[in-house]
């Protein structure tokens, strides 16, 4: 034992030379391979300490031999908790393994102790040199094993971080679509909604440019209020009393009061439709018309349709009030309903 108090080169102690030259040129490399291979647990950078002393030493006195050199070469207690040394009576055929602890419960536990001597028992034709590279085998296979778990370990541990991280991203960036098609939405149904009412407010504008200098035939279908030629054509219908519709009108007309088919829908139409008409004005009519005329039957049936295109715009107060009022009114009155956005209660 005082020939191995000096900290031997090889990581292998045989100051007998039991061992035969090429083996401990071999196992100490592969000793020296696993100190520089990054695998520790605790101490990546610097490896695994493992020596081999070959010493005949009684088996009870071992175990307290190991314990001693590992301590004289000062590898154990380190920062990285890898050290181990190995003690080989060959003439026993007996081993004892000394290392620090995390390292021994991880993989120098009695059960690799006991099988690697169990091994060896009996065998009269185990030579020293098998012992070993046996030895030394068992030993690095454990460490490689112990590394690939440690590796497993810190892929799933990065696999886990990775898959967070992904979630997270992806949630944010879902977030962000979400938000962003909402806004296209509400940006597109405030455009609808603004153009929807200018579309009222032309029709509107039409209207009481044709009753303000109307002169001869209505030039607009008091069905959709829109223009309609005063040329003959298959596409409208004129009625005995003179007003003109589209065809399609005047069927959709029809459809909806089959049994006033065939009549005019101003002139024997429906006078009491759902929306009732008041006949006084409750706003101040500075062109009123003095009685209903032809006139102001063709006025009322069209502040119905539109009524019809625009409920949300001319309601059924607006049609209550305007029936018996100048276009002029209705200009003044119409008014575009406040928009309800998606991200605030209004805009």
């Amino acid at each position: 034992m005082a020939k191995c108090l000096e900290l031997p080169v090889s990581h292998i102690c045989d100051p007998r030379h039991i061992l035969s030259s090429h083996v401990v040129m071999k196992q100490g490399a592969e000793l020296q391979r696993l100190a520089v291979t990054e695998g520790s647990k605790d101490c990546s950078v610097k490896g695994y300490k493992i020596y081999l002393a070959v010493l005949d030493i009684p088996e009870k006195h071992a175990k307290g031999v190991a314990q001693e050199l590992g301590r004289h070469w000062g590898i154990f207690g380190s920062s990285c908790d890898a050290g181990a040394v190995v003690l080989y009576a060959p003439t026993k055929q007996k081993i004892a393994i000394s290392s620090d602890p995390d390292l021994d419960a991880l993989f120098m536990s009695h059960s690799l102790e006991g099988d690697v001597n169990q091994r060896h028992i009996g065998r009269l034709l185990s030579t020293p040199d098998e012992v070993a590279v046996s030895l030394i085998g068992r030993l690095h296979a454990a460490l490689n094993r112990q590394r690939d778990v440690d590796k497993a370990f810190n892929f799933f541990d990065a696999s886990h971080v990775t898959l967070a991280l992904y979630i997270v991203g992806c949630f944010v960036g879902l977030s962000i679509l979400a938000l962003a098609v909402c806004c296209l939405y509400d940006a597109v149904a405030h455009w609808c909604h603004r153009a929807r009412f200018l579309s009222c407010q032309t029709k509107l504008q039409r209207v009481h440019e044709v009753f303000l200098s109307q002169k001869g035939e209505l030039p607009l279908c008091p069905y959709c209020v829109e223009a309609i030629s005063g040329q003959p054509s298959p596409w409208k219908v004129v009625y005995l009393c003179g007003h003109r519709f589209h065809m399609c009108c005047a069927n959709q007309w029809c459809r909806e009061f089959p049994d006033k088919a065939g009549r005019c829908p101003i002139c024997d139409g429906p006078q009491a439709s759902t929306l009732e008409v008041k006949k006084g004005c409750e706003c101040e009519c500075t062109s009123a018309t003095d009685s209903l005329d032809s006139t102001d039957e063709a006025r009322s049936f069209i502040l119905r349709s539109l009524h019809r295109q625009y409920p949300d715009i001319i309601t059924t107060g607006c049609v209550s009030r305007w029936a018996s009022c100048h276009t002029e009114i209705w200009l003044s009155e119409l008014a575009r309903p406040r928009y309800s956005s998606i991200l605030r209660k209004h805009r």
